[in-house]
């Protein structure tokens, strides 16, 4: 069985307010037919807005290079990163990345 793996691929972090996650993983998948994101809800502690133990959602989606800085661009409109608080994300490269796809599987009747 041969494994297939993505072209130069990019992890994109999204850390955003407790319930947006679940709304940005659905905006990926209808608008952009990305069907691989994650979320997971966390908390976490910040020293410049004074806030300890908050909730938060931290959404991840791997892509590759030649659709990151589109995806990258969507996300931080779509979580209001530049415009509302308690919003950040970043993106990096990784070594290697899975291509992961569901067989074909006929209807049956």
């Amino acid at each position: 069985m041969d494994i297939a793996h993505l072209r130069n691929p990019r992890i994109i972090t999204c850390i955003v307010p407790a319930g947006m996650g679940r709304d940005l993983v659905d905006a990926l998948y209808h608008e952009k037919n990305i069907n691989t994101a994650n979320f997971v809800r966390a908390r976490g502690a910040s020293q410049r807005s004074g806030t300890f133990a908050d909730e938060m959602d931290k959404l991840t989606v791997v892509v590759e290079m030649d659709r990151s800085d589109e995806i990258f661009e969507f996300l931080y409109f779509k979580a209001e990163i530049g415009t509302a608080p308690h919003r950040f994300m970043y993106q990096a490269p990784l070594d290697l990345a899975t291509l992961f796809s569901l067989p074909e599987i006929e209807e049956l009747d």
